[in-house]
């Protein structure tokens, strides 16, 4: 059975206490906590990528707005709820 590689430990310094992560690091040399932030899309064609994936999530969500807003004005008044006026004292 072969082990997996192991590239030391991650060594990132803690915010609170300044010590080092004793994590086991990854290829890039840091843990899964501690890889780094992403680059974001280097090329045009990943740029264009990320913008039209981005209309379409936001295509979706104004559709799914507007079908919620649309239900919730033709929602029929249901007869059974209780009136919130206030009854005369008796």
């Amino acid at each position: 059975m072969q082990l997996p590689t192991v590239y030391g430990i991650c060594g990132a310094r803690r915010k609170d206490d300044g010590r080092p992560c004793q994590r086991l690091a990854m290829r890039n040399g840091r843990c899964r906590l501690h890889g780094g932030l992403a680059t974001g899309p280097r090329t045009d064609e990943g740029r264009y990528r990320i913008s039209q994936a981005q209309r379409k999530r936001w295509a979706a969500w104004r559709a799914a707005r507007t079908a919620k807003e649309a239900a919730a004005v033709s929602a029929p008044v249901d007869a059974g709820t209780v009136s919130h006026e206030i009854s005369p004292a008796l």
